[in-house]
């Protein structure tokens, strides 16, 4: 799991898979909402839809408002989560 902004995806060559990706009041608001990786959403969720779900990390749950590809890496990209850089930091500390 990584902490990113909005801005974050303008440069890293994610492509939104499905919903949408993290905005600017998401991290304002420290909003508890995560964008998968489509290898995290397999093993995770399996087949069935992400969006909407919760994933639990560390007893905190987050909703998953999106999810994204991103071949960069040899598909390793793919294998992250990302939730507000604000968020993370309140979070966990």
């Amino acid at each position: 799991m990584f902490g990113a902004n909005a801005e974050f995806f303008q440069i890293s060559g994610e492509q939104l898979a499905s919903g949408r990706l993290l905005n600017p009041l998401d991290g304002l608001e420290q909003r508890k909402v995560m964008l998968l990786g489509e290898k995290v959403r397999k093993v995770l969720i399996g087949d069935s839809a992400a969006l909407g779900r919760y994933v639990q990390v560390k007893g905190v749950f987050f909703r998953v408002v999106g999810t994204f590809t991103n071949t960069g890496n040899n598909g390793r990209n793919e294998e992250r989560a990302f939730v507000p850089f604000t968020t993370l930091q309140t979070t966990f500390n």
